[in-house]
Formats: structure tokens, C-alpha cells, sequence
């Protein structure tokens, strides 16, 4: 089996639009998380009585439920980069797989 150079790989266009498209998905999903998870915390920091709201007679809050929104975005958006990389990403790596052996 021959290999090709790692330097050939990195200028395949295929390889490019790898890094590109990963590079692009994975920028948005980081600036989504981290305004979710920076909000979260400036809430608590600056309006911790709008968290402590009460819903219903129980002892659930406001903040139990943004902060359960929060794991369940995070589970999301790692959902949504399986999808992404099985649809979109996939497909490159198995050409550039194909083209370098």
C-alpha cells in the first residue's frame, strides 16, 4: 500500500473544503454555546431574582428550567455537528481517503 505525503493531502481541494466547511460549523456552533452559557451566567451574576421566579407551587424556578435549557442545547448542538459531519463531512474524507491511497 503507498502512501501519498501529507503535503499532497493538504493540497487537495477536497481537503480545503474539509476545513472549510468543518472550520465554518464548528466557529457558529461554538459562538451559539457560548452565548447561551455566557448569558446563563451573567443572569445569575445580574438578575438573580428574575431566576428565582417560582413556577407554580412546586419548587421549580425559572433558573432550573434555563439552566436545564442550557444541557439541553449543548446535547442538541452536538446532535446537530453528528448530523453535519455524517451528511456533509463525511463525503470528503471518504475521497480524500480514496484519492490517497
Amino acid at each position: 500500500m503507498t502512501k501519498i505525503p501529507i503535503a499532497d493531502i493538504k493540497a487537495m481541494p477536497e481537503y480545503q473544503e474539509l476545513l472549510r466547511r468543518r472550520r465554518r460549523v464548528g466557529w457558529l456552533l461554538t459562538a451559539i454555546i457560548l452565548t447561551a452559557y455566557f448569558s446563563f451566567i451573567l443572569m445569575v451574576g445580574y438578575t438573580p431574582h428574575l431566576l428565582a421566579i417560582r413556577l407554580g407551587d412546586g419548587i421549580t424556578s425559572v433558573g432550573i428550567l434555563a439552566g436545564l435549557g442550557l444541557i439541553l442545547l449543548t446535547i442538541g448542538m452536538t446532535a446537530y455537528y453528528v448530523w453535519y459531519a455524517n451528511r456533509y463531512l463525511e463525503d470528503l474524507v471518504a475521497t480524500i481517503h480514496d484519492r490517497g491511497l
